[in-house]
């Protein structure tokens, strides 16, 4: 899986000035196929006849070349692997940016009791902790999650 990354963007260490963040997405083969995958997978879900009156059209020009039969497999994975290249954005929910991981791992920003490795006394409590983004909302979670450090305040003392 691809890992982006979060970078101060001010020299006076503004909290104010918006970090520079990189997705970088597709930097792995896994994600390409992973892609294209899904939506060859949601192409068939939909070709099917119960969704003929609420599928008005095709949603790229790309569409025609998707079809089943239309094209031979290799040139349809060429033609989606470029589809994905030129297409592929983030929009909301974004995470990880601060990834959870067990205390002796080399990856990973923070331990499983949220304090950030190799600094003293700090805890990280939003999405940026979880490794994958999850099949529920997001906000699910962080609001489930905030209060674990006042429990942990209480019990560190």
């Amino acid at each position: 899986l691809s890992g982006g990354s979060v970078t101060l963007n001010s020299t006076d260490l503004n909290p104010f000035t918006p970090p520079l963040i990189d997705i970088a997405c597709l930097q792995t083969t896994f994600d390409s196929l992973a892609i294209r995958a899904a939506i060859k997978i949601v192409l068939k879900f939909t070709s099917a006849p119960a969704w003929d009156d609420y599928i008005l059209g095709p949603f790229t020009d790309l569409a025609h070349t998707l079809e089943p039969g239309s094209s031979d497999p290799d040139e349809l994975n060429k033609l989606l692997d470029e589809y994905i290249r030129n297409t592929t954005t983030t929009t909301e929910h974004v995470v990880g940016t601060a990834s959870m991981s067990v205390r002796n791992a080399s990856f990973g920003v923070i331990h499983l009791d949220l304090l950030v490795k190799e600094v003293e006394g700090l805890r990280i409590v939003d999405a940026s902790i979880l490794p994958y983004v999850p099949s529920a909302h997001t906000r699910l979670l962080c609001i489930s999650l905030r209060s674990a450090p006042q429990t942990w305040l209480r019990l560190d003392g």
